[in-house]
């Protein structure tokens, strides 16, 4: 009876350990972000900004690296969707653990915790939210 408790536990331990990995193997298969390349801003003769218009007529609005933003417009933006932004690998693990609290205790969804990292992974590869991997991996983490 000891032995066959031993094997189910085994084989328990690696099924967890074989669906981790998958996890891992399914987020690192689909990690890869691509960006456009930098918009032209239209600038008027005091600097003063006017427009933005993409680099080739079928691409799309790129970005600004962090590194010419203003710290304050920096600030502005991550303050109020992402406080932890730099403290976290991605992931914010005490926002999940907040979000998973105030969702058992309210019995339905209250609160979330995506970071910003997420949301750009999402706009990236857009796709329905009752996608069953993507349920499955938002119950794995």
């Amino acid at each position: 009876m000891k032995r066959r408790s031993l094997r189910i536990a085994a084989g328990a331990a690696l099924l967890v350990i074989l669906c981790g990995l998958w996890v891992v193997g399914l987020a690192l298969s689909r990690s890869r972000l691509e960006s456009p390349g930098p918009s032209h801003l239209l600038l008027d003769r005091e600097g003063r900004f006017l427009g933005e218009v993409a680099a080739t007529e079928a691409s799309e609005f790129g970005y600004w690296p962090l590194e010419e933003l203003p710290p304050r417009v920096v600030a502005a933006t991550l303050v109020p969707e992402d406080r932890r932004f730099w403290s976290h690998p991605g992931i914010d693990a005490v926002a999940m653990t907040r979000a998973l609290w105030q969702n058992v205790r309210g019995g339905q969804r209250v609160s979330g915790a995506s970071t910003i990292a997420m949301q750009v992974a999402r706009l990236q590869r857009p796709g329905r939210k009752s996608d069953s991997t993507l349920r499955f991996l938002a119950w794995a983490l």
